[in-house]
């Protein structure tokens, strides 16, 4: 048996995103958790466990303006994504 050098054993890491890439990655995660969460809890009313999230949340027009908040953040995170990827694309199609 052959014995490899420690040297040759390291292993390379790759930056697949940017840091700038991966938070706003994390905001549209939460801003269509958060919405899916108001939203299910405002559509589904009379049952037990939305009644609960809402007492928790602070009523229904607290949880309805968490969940236009959290609209308003997709989509501005939503078109500055658009805007990133067009910004990067026109750059690719010049080289």
């Amino acid at each position: 048996m052959a014995k490899t050098s420690a040297s040759s054993e390291t292993e390379r890491s790759y930056e697949r995103f940017p840091l700038a890439r991966r938070i706003e990655h994390l905001i549209m995660l939460t801003s269509f958790t958060t919405l899916g969460l108001t939203g299910l809890v405002q559509k589904f009313a009379t049952s037990p466990t939305s009644q609960f999230l809402v007492g928790i949340m602070g009523g229904v027009e607290n949880t309805r303006s968490i969940h236009h908040f959290a609209a308003i953040v997709l989509m501005l995170g939503t078109m500055w994504h658009i805007v990133v990827f067009g910004y990067n694309f026109s750059f690719c199609v010049q080289a």
